[in-house]
Order: C-alpha cells, then structure tokens, then sequence
C-alpha cells in the first residue's frame, strides 16, 4: 500500500508510462528521485519495487528502470492525449470550495473529451526545487487556480521550460501571465449601482481576507456611488473577518443605518448568523444580501449572489491552454470576464423598480433603519 511519499513517486512513474504508451521510457535515476521529492533512498527503492512486483516497471541491470509499454494500451488513443496538471493555491492545499471543484470539472470534461488526462498536483517544495519537481511529471500543460503570490515566480520559470500554465482568477495586473479572471471592478461596480437603483443608500460592505480582488471591487462599489452622485460612507467597510459578527452587533446596538449588504467569501454566513439572531427568520426583510458565493442561491440562502461562473472560467481556462500547447496562439493569454447578479426575487425587482422615480430624498425617507 502505497504512502503518502511513495504515492508521489508512484504517480511520477505512471505519468511517465502513459506519456510513453508505446515505448519502455526511462526514469529518473533514484538520486534524482531523491532530492525532487525530498525522501530517503529506502522510500524510493520501495515504490520503485512495488511498481515493478505490479508490472508497471521493468529493470535492465546496468542500464536503469523503465516503464513497461504493456501496462499502458488504453493510451493509444486518438485526440490530443495531453496530460494537464492542476494546481490550487499554494500547490499545498487538501480542501477545495465548491466553486474550486466547478473550475476543476470544467477542465477536467474539456480535456478528457479530447482523450486527455487530468491530475491534481500537491507540491513538496517551496523553493527553487519545486520546478523540478512539476517539470519531473511530464506535464504537457498546467492549469494554476488563485495561485497565492509567492509561487509566481514558479509559474514564470516553468513557462521558461515551455510548460504552459493557464492561471485561473489571478490578478489582471501581471501582464506576463497567461489568466482567466473575473472583473473584480466590475462586480463592486454591479452590485453597489442594483442596490442603490433598488432604493438602498448605506450598504455595508465586507472584506474576507484582504486579496487584491476585494479592493479591486471595493473601487468599482464606490465608483458607482460617484456616478449615482451620492456620497458612501466609508465607516460601513468591515474589513477584519475575525470581528464581522461583533462589528455588525456593534452596528446594530448603536443605531448605525444600514439596508443592504455585499460580502465577500463564507463572511456572509456571519453575517446571516448576527442577523438571524437579532431580527429572526425575515432577516431578510430588514437588510438585502448580495454574496460572491454561488452557494447562497441554493437552499441555505435564497438571496442575490455574483455569479462567480466556476464551470465558464474552468473550461475557457482548459480550451486556452489547449491552444497554447497546440501554438495557435502565443502568450500572454488575458481573459477578463464579467458575471452577473443572480438570483433576485422577481417580486423584489418589480417593488423596487417603482421606485426608481422616487426623488433621493423620499428613499432615504424610507430605508430601514436598525435600531437597538
């Protein structure tokens, strides 16, 4: 039974015989095993003999370890055959949202449509080994989704060893990235310009964790303030997670205005748990909620949600790496794409469109306000 360490080497050796279904490919020697996934020589030669016991691995004296073409005839099929990686985060991350799972599917159905395959990759390293050891796997492309800052760097040295990696919901603002991202701006601008059309003045507006993509929005949220000539108030920004629920209390307790909230992330459950608690189950009544979470349209929370369109990034994301590994196309690939707003009650539409002629003045008039 393989462990975690042998698994690794495992999977590196089964990569490298449905690369090569036709052919005895040889693999790296145990060294070199050794140092990419930082274990012990024993650990090598013990999954390096379980493969060969199960007739993955064939061993000529005095020349190497080779793969054994006879293991791998279900790959000599038409299509491209391409191998594609796929990489979350910080390469280390075990749990995965079900919007991380949407894009995951969406590449894996386009690539495996085309007789391809699909591996999810767990990096060992965090140094300059790491390219090593994604360039062993012999990828043909990598798909890197909200790859965290610090593996940039990486994702510039494996394009320089003609690896292509489609980022998935990186910022906009490295040019020399190949990426699929959501209009951060554009979504802040969204939801602020439908709330205010919908009657609402002072909207809360909260932070997760502080990502590039939350101030992106947060611009757009109080560009569309400008444009509606109305003045936000930049004390209703609750950006420290930790304190979404005392802060909202805090709110509530001292008779701050608020009608309306955006939040970003799994926040809004705080936010539904502070408002449940303090006006029930018609919560909902007393302060509208738009989320970035898909999740919130289902039967947990029936409220608006940005469409964070996981399938659609995934697939384009997959179509696009796709045509880099081809060469019908040449970095850097930028694709900017704008959601919508789902999932708002018709009945609210037509209450609040009626309103829409109603002078400033008279809707704030009307808002609800919280009051201890």
């Amino acid at each position: 039974m393989a462990t975690g360490s042998t698994f690794l080497i495992r999977q590196y050796a089964y990569d490298l015989g449905r690369k090569n279904p036709s052919v005895e490919a040889k693999l790296l020697s145990e060294r070199d095993l050794c140092e990419i996934y930082d274990v012990s020589r024993t650990t090598v030669r013990k999954a390096l003999e379980e493969l060969v016991s199960e007739g993955y691995l064939v061993i000529r004296k005095g020349v190497g370890t080779f793969t054994n073409p006879a293991m791998f005839p279900a790959f000599k099929t038409p299509g491209s055959n391409l191998s594609i990686g796929i990489v979350i985060g910080s390469g280390k991350n075990v749990l995965y949202t079900d919007y991380f799972w949407k894009i995951i599917s969406a590449v894996g159905k386009v690539i495996t449509d085309d007789f391809g395959s699909v591996r999810m990759i767990q990096l060992v390293h965090d140094d300059e080994r790491a390219a090593r050891e994604v360039l062993a796997l012999n990828l043909d492309g990598l798909v890197w989704i909200h790859p965290f800052q610090e593996r940039i760097n990486l994702i510039h040295q494996l394009q320089k060893s003609n690896l292509p990696v489609m980022c998935v919901g990186y910022n906009p603002e490295e040019p020399d990235l190949n990426n699929v991202v959501k209009d951060y701006y554009q979504i802040g601008y969204m939801v602020a310009d439908c709330l205010i059309k919908r009657g609402h003045r002072d909207i809360i507006y909260i932070k997760s964790d502080g990502l590039w993509s939350e101030d992106l929005s947060l611009q757009g949220f109080k560009k569309a303030f400008s444009d509606n000539k109305l003045q936000y108030n930049n004390k209703l920004i609750l950006d420290n997670p930790g304190e979404i629920s005392s802060d909202i209390q805090n709110m509530i307790r001292f008779g701050v205005n608020f009608s309306a909230c955006f939040a970003f992330g799994t926040c809004v459950w705080d936010v539904i748990s502070v408002l449940q608690e303090n006006f029930g189950d018609n919560y909902m009544d007393k302060c509208e909620i738009v989320s970035n979470t898909s999740g919130c349209g289902n039967a947990y929370l029936n409220c608006a949600f940005v469409d964070t369109e996981g399938e659609n990034q995934g697939g384009i994301a997959a179509e696009k790496l796709m045509d880099l590994i081809s060469g019908t196309i040449s970095q850097p690939v930028n694709v900017i794409l704008n959601p919508q707003i789902k999932n708002i009650p018709p009945e609210r539409i037509d209450r609040e469109l009626s309103q829409q002629n109603t002078s400033d003045s008279e809707v704030t008039n009307k808002e609800k306000v919280f009051n201890s």
